[in-house]
């Protein structure tokens, strides 16, 4: 009887079911799918993130530089519409302005927050020929500054602050941004501009400080698009090919994207635009796609890494199952 038993017994352990080996294969790499599509949601999810981040941070920068640029710009205006309103109701000539020029109460309220960036501390006039005739040191020698693109604005819109492209200043000899507001007469007829000029290297080294906890690079385009201040590297400027590829199309937008990042182009950057308010000025913040790629790469690591693990484990539990297989 127990014989009878044993070799029921091992039949039925014989006829047990095989497990497919195809079936294993099958479920291993369902489950290994699903597991790499969660960890790739959850790095997809990290990589937007970090652009968001990035995009929120040269937001924070450009809003930074337009606001101290447009104020800089506001406080100069009023300073010298203050003078230019005195100079207005007088007979305009050299001496006489000269002596509205030096005799400038330095307490007016714009004064202070524009001396730490003006080139010499003065006050300068061009008169209704184009030429530099007076400043607050008394009359100096006739300078012709016709070629000056800023003094047509002047003329033409006065009462209103324009900036000059960057050149060497007639009077200081240093390399400034000239800064003028032009003045009509009681009859209204123009009589000449009163300027300052904004030393390059402390403006610079200004909004470089405001945008260095960002680590991005800045250019301020004016009206015509073309570049008149930016961070030392001179990202924009040396660039030409990304100033004729970015996107001014957008002028009525007051911020928008303009050239988006590209992790297979290392060379490109990922910038953004700011129209500043009541000036026709633009505001660049750049931020290079090879630097972004980085910070990108350290922010999915652990998932990069989680998924070369898996992939592993994943490999070496089939090679084992098939060595195993042989082996029977």
């Amino acid at each position: 009887m127990l014989k009878k038993f044993r070799k029921k017994t091992n039949n039925h352990h014989h006829r047990a079911p095989k497990i497919n080996d195809r079936l294993i294969f099958t479920y291993a790499i369902v489950a290994y799918a699903i597991t790499i599509l969660v960890i790739s949601g959850f790095a997809y999810n990290n990589y937007n993130n970090c652009i968001k981040a990035k995009h929120f941070e040269m937001e924070a920068a450009a809003y930074e530089i337009e606001m101290n640029f447009t104020s800089t710009l506001g406080y100069a205006e009023s300073v010298l519409n203050y003078i230019n309103r005195q100079i207005s109701v007088s007979k305009a000539n050299n001496l006489e302005v000269s002596k509205i020029l030096s005799s400038f109460n330095q307490s007016h309220y714009g004064y202070n927050s524009i001396k730490d960036v003006l080139s010499v501390g003065m006050f300068y006039w061009v008169d209704r020929n184009k030429h530099l005739v007076a400043s607050s040191a008394g009359p100096i020698a006739p300078i012709d500054l016709s070629a000056r693109d800023y003094l047509e604005n002047t003329k033409n819109d006065p009462w209103k602050i324009y900036t000059g492209t960057p050149v060497v200043g007639a009077a200081s000899g240093q390399y400034v941004i000239p800064a003028g507001v032009g003045v009509v007469d009681l009859a209204g007829d123009y009589v000449g501009t009163s300027v300052v000029s904004f030393k390059l290297y402390n403006l610079t080294k200004k909004f470089k400080h405001l945008v260095s906890f960002y680590k991005t690079d800045f250019a301020i385009l004016d009206a015509n698009n073309k570049v008149f201040l930016e961070s030392e590297n001179g990202l924009f400027s040396k660039d030409h090919e990304l100033m004729n590829n970015l996107n001014f199309s957008i002028d009525s937008l007051h911020q928008e994207m303009v050239s988006c990042l590209s992790l297979f182009k290392q060379k490109g950057s990922f910038i953004i635009l700011r129209n500043a308010q009541n000036y026709p000025y633009k505001i660049l913040i750049g931020y290079q796609n090879s630097a972004l790629s980085w910070e990108i790469l350290c922010e999915i690591m652990p998932q990069l890494i989680e998924i070369l693990i898996i992939t592993m484990f994943f490999v070496t539990m089939l090679v084992l199952f098939r060595m195993q297989r042989k082996m029977e």
